[in-house]
């Protein structure tokens, strides 16, 4: 029991035997309120809620029984202990007060010390059956918050006893559960064979069993059901009387599974598949492949949608890739007849794989001619003009093929060879369309590899310059000198700045390597001063423009001036940057009278910058 006073209210209208009870109450230890009718005793209950009541049946206006029957259709009174007292013990009126919602009843007149301890023992019980309720009621929240319900039946199919959450879990109403017919009603017809056979094998041979079902739905959400069964416990020494099953709602866990896996194999921003469903569907192709079709792979990848992120924002470069997918997507048709080996159709694949890249699965074509026709009409979907968000683009794509199993035995080497390819071709700004080949794999490893050297090339001091001297036609004297930068690799040797400056663009080492050019060259020429005793006045201007630097250096003040800065007219006096190959003249050849030059580091190789 409760360390708090508990509360007794006695009604009698016999004054004495009140007064007794009263004390020997109070005496037991309960604050004890007391009423001297029927209808005071309900009003009582009313304001001061005790927690036992004591009546006795024969009082004016409301009887004993009658009070015990309004206190029960009382909020909360259906659970308080009511204890009847009576003077007579026939059975009429013992059932008459049961019948009225009495807990116990008493012979009036009865020990005083009898009476407490009779009240003390139905407060134990009420007490035990509040955590009774409490804890079925805590069980049938935590089954309704994991839509686990059970439901016991007998060898018979009849129910034994059956939860509330199960009704629920079904749409319908406990009492409509009378029999497992009732269950397999609520199953689609397909499941319910199996329904029968896990009861009658869990009759049989007992064991457990657990089944996935969907239930037989009238509306078009699909709802989804796990039934696990076993034979009722009934203890050791008793025999099992029938089953019980639990039922559990799994409709929300089988969509956030379906979900996570739509996120495990396909793209948010497209919708298309991703790359680990490409390479899973590639293996299958694999297996599936025949001797007289190609399987191939074409990657496609886009030249803007990196840039269009960076100065439009994510979402319109998003908004970009996403309409591309669509052409991409609709551009690529089955191919009928032609790609059904065996009988079995295997539909191509469009799946997004980077942020601009794509990747295109053919199975079943006839020829290396066939292949290279769908990527030009590709080429063709994605590259006609697209308006978006008001502004009219023209997306630019290059395709890399590879064809199995000569470009790749398993899903990752072919896709791999598909990407060196269309590696190959943004290297050589070539554009279009091309398959992959050996010698195209060799020169993608060998320029991932020279990007990598690239990186510590300036720390390891493996940059130089040469120098080409600038004559005048018409007085033969030396006006300048063109500044050349080279790359003495320690495996290559001598390289071209045609074969690393496009390296040092795409890895953003271009403005770092201008700048270590610009200082190389200063050195120089303070050298050259040096030797020769000369000054020089400066007459031209000074310029700096990243990533592409041109800078005129002379005799001034002022070493370099800030990026973006330019200057006043002048004639520049020698250019110098990444050539075409030129073998140009090392510093210590130069004429000693060589006065200013002037530094480029020059994006576009096809030809020179500015005034040189």
């Amino acid at each position: 029991m409760s360390d708090r006073m508990r509360v007794v209210l006695v009604a009698d209208d016999d004054a004495g035997a009140l007064m007794l009870a009263e004390a020997a109450l109070a005496g037991a230890g309960f604050v004890v309120v007391t009423a001297n009718d029927g209808q005071a005793a309900v009003e009582v209950y009313r304001e001061t809620r005790p927690d036992c009541v004591v009546l006795d049946v024969m009082m004016p206006g409301l009887t004993g029984f009658q009070a015990c029957a309004a206190i029960r259709e009382m909020e909360g009174g259906g659970q308080v202990p009511v204890l009847m007292l009576t003077s007579r013990d026939d059975m009429a009126s013992i059932s008459e007060a049961f019948a009225a919602g009495a807990s116990d009843f008493a012979i009036k007149g009865m020990n005083p010390r009898l009476l407490s301890e009779r009240v003390r023992f139905m407060l134990r019980t009420a007490d035990l059956q509040d955590e009774v309720i409490a804890s079925q009621q805590r069980l049938t929240n935590a089954q309704r918050m994991a839509r686990i319900g059970h439901w016991e039946i007998d060898f018979n199919g009849k129910t034994v006893d059956v939860s509330p959450v199960t009704a629920e879990v079904l749409q319908c109403r406990p009492q409509d559960l009378r029999h497992r017919d009732d269950l397999l009603c609520r199953v689609r017809p397909a499941d319910r064979a199996q329904v029968l056979d896990a009861l009658r094998d869990a009759e049989k041979y007992g064991g457990s069993f657990g089944l996935d079902l969907k239930l037989d739905a009238a509306d078009a959400d699909e709802r989804f059901l796990h039934l696990e069964g076993a034979l009722t416990d009934r203890g050791a020494s008793a025999r099992a009387l029938g089953i019980t099953l639990t039922l559990q709602d799994t409709t929300q866990l089988r969509r956030a599974e379906e979900h996570a896996h739509w996120l495990a194999y396909f793209d948010p921003i497209t919708q298309l598949p991703n790359v680990r469903y490409l390479m899973d569907r590639m293996q299958q192709y694999i297996r599936l492949a025949v001797s007289d079709r190609l399987l191939s792979v074409l990657v496609v990848r886009l030249a803007d949608v990196d840039s269009l992120k960076a100065t439009r924002g994510v979402a319109f470069g998003e908004e970009f890739k996403k309409q591309v997918a669509a052409r991409l997507s609709a551009a690529i048709v089955p191919q009928g007849g032609d790609a059904q080996p065996n009988a079995l159709f295997l539909p191509p694949v469009v799946a997004a794989i980077g942020s601009g890249e794509f990747a295109v699965l053919l199975p079943g074509c006839e020829s290396p001619s066939a292949i290279a026709g769908i990527a030009d009409g590709l080429l063709d979907a994605v590259g006609k003009p697209l308006s978006l968000l008001g502004q009219e683009l023209r997306p630019r794509a290059s395709i890399g093929m590879a064809l199995w199993p000569q470009d790749g035995g398993d899903a990752e080497a072919l896709l791999s060879s598909a990407r060196a390819a269309v590696v190959q071709l943004e290297a050589d700004a070539a554009g279009g369309c091309t398959f992959y080949s050996p010698a195209l794999q060799a020169k993608a490893v060998r320029r991932v590899a020279l990007e990598q050297d690239l990186r510590g090339a300036l720390t390891r001091g493996e940059l130089e310059l040469v120098f080409q001297p600038r004559v005048s036609i018409a007085t033969g004297e030396t006006q300048g000198a063109e500044a050349l930068v080279r790359w003495r690799h320690p495996v290559h040797g001598l390289l071209s700045p045609v074969e690393f400056i496009p390296l040092a663009e795409e890895s953003n080492l271009i403005a770092e390597m201008g700048l270590w050019v610009l200082r190389q060259g200063c050195k120089d020429l303070a050298l050259w001063r040096a030797a020769t005793g000369k000054r020089q006045r400066n007459r031209g201007a000074r310029r700096s423009r990243a990533p592409c630097l041109t800078v005129e250096v002379g005799e001034s003040r002022d070493a370099l001036k800030p990026a973006g800065t330019a200057g006043g007219g002048g004639q520049a006096g020698g250019g110098a940057g990444g050539d075409e190959g030129g073998a140009g003249t090392p510093a210590d050849e130069l004429p000693a009278g060589l006065g200013r030059w002037r530094v480029e580091v020059a994006r576009d190789l096809g030809g020179r910058r500015g005034d040189h």
